[in-house]
């Protein structure tokens, strides 16, 4: 699904994510490895509700994982939100801001090289 060309079912894909992460605990989290490089293709997502979608999807999945299992995805993860900063819509910027508040709260003091 992640590699639909659908724009409606990638987003779709993305809030089902959100909503895993957010009320599937702890069970959806054990799947870090293949959920986080999921939303990552997403948030590399041209199309804006699709971006903001994947931004929201990887703040509440990043939101209750231990820092040693986020910290080997911390460096893509900031690149892609990094990358989306500046040409997103103001929607977009607002979740990316929330997605690197999630990445510092998980990581907590490995966070310092991104300030």
């Amino acid at each position: 699904m992640i590699h639909e060309e659908d724009q409606g079912i990638r987003e779709c894909v993305g809030f089902c994510f959100g909503q895993f992460s957010e009320y599937c605990q702890p069970e959806f989290l054990w799947h870090h490895q293949e959920v986080i490089p999921a939303i990552g293709e997403l948030l590399g997502d041209s199309r804006i509700s699709v971006q903001a979608v994947a931004c929201y999807a990887m703040e509440q999945f990043l939101e209750n994982l231990q820092p040693e299992t986020v910290a080997p995805y911390s460096e893509a993860i900031m690149t892609r939100l990094l990358q989306l900063s500046p040409s997103s819509s103001v929607s977009v910027r607002e979740r990316v801001l929330g997605g690197m508040a999630s990445v510092a709260i998980s990581i907590e003091d490995a966070y310092t090289p991104y300030l």
